[in-house]
């Protein structure tokens, strides 16, 4: 295993996912509007992970910034 950075030498920290879930709600509106009450219900077993326009995944900095695996570069010294 190694540690890699982005393009702007920030470690990478985790990749980019996407979750569903059930937004709790209390009620809704004669107008159609849920009254949420601040809870969301995450599905996990639905979590994947985000890709690029070429299915290529996709990774987090320390500072969010958001990388395909492409443009990352390998700590020196890790093979």
């Amino acid at each position: 295993m190694s540690n890699y950075y982005s393009p702007t030498g920030v470690l990478i920290i985790g990749t980019r996912e996407i979750l569903t879930g059930v937004a709790i709600i209390n009620g809704i509106s004669d107008d159609g509007e849920p009254e949420y009450e601040g809870t969301t219900e995450v599905e996990w077993d639905n979590q994947r992970s985000d890709t690029d326009v070429s299915g290529g995944r996709l990774f987090v900095d320390e500072k969010g910034g958001i990388w395909p695996f492409s443009s990352l570069k390998k700590e020196v010294g890790h093979e």
